[in-house]
């Protein structure tokens, strides 16, 4: 299953890949209507069940988080939080990526879990939070170095946590618990 936050449309564009013939099929599409605003953000959570449920959030531009299942057929809305504008815990300025936390797994695989990165552009952080029954609990957050500007996230299977740094051309790796690891890249051309 395929999300996607399609601007254009002011929807999350769900989607099936079908790998025998190397295209999208089943198009569903959930509306602004549905949700407060625009979507600019949408992250699968990794949780599904025998009957083909997912679940994803959607990350609006008034810093909404809505968590939504998905059946196939129809995407029904479970529950979502709106953040104040502001920079304490829970507020945001300019709210502009989303992504779940994951784990090692004990057969060497990823397992999701109950932790929500959101990229904070407009306080030069990723914040930090924890899925608890139908909300999201603060947990912390990290101010990216040198007036960085996160743009998005994303985690791997040890459950480290990939930000985007418009601002200096970098992508900044940190631990689930936020705690920097390194960074990669800077302004440039790349190689000659």
């Amino acid at each position: 299953t395929v999300f996607i936050a399609d601007h254009g449309l002011a929807a999350v564009v769900v989607t099936r890949f079908d790998p025998a013939a190397r295209t999208l099929s089943g198009l569903s599409v959930v509306r602004a209507s549905a949700l407060s605003q625009a979507p600019i953000d949408v992250a699968w959570d990794g949780q599904t069940d025998p009957v083909n449920r997912e679940y994803f959030f959607a990350l609006g531009s008034d810093g909404q988080i809505s968590y939504w299942q998905w059946t196939g057929a129809a995407a029904t809305l479970q529950w979502s939080v709106t953040a104040q504008e502001g920079s304490s815990a829970g507020q945001f300025r300019r709210a502009s990526g989303i992504c779940v936390g994951r784990a090692l797994g004990a057969n060497g695989g990823g397992v999701f879990t109950d932790d929500v990165y959101v990229a904070d552009a407009g306080n030069n952080r990723l914040a930090w939070f924890r899925r608890v029954a139908s909300s999201l609990t603060w947990v912390g957050s990290v101010t990216l170095s040198n007036s960085g500007v996160p743009s998005d996230c994303a985690t791997d299977v040890f459950g480290n946590v990939y930000v985007s740094d418009r601002a200096n051309h970098r992508l900044l790796k940190y631990t689930s618990y936020l705690e920097s690891l390194t960074s990669y890249g800077s302004y440039g051309r790349g190689p000659s």
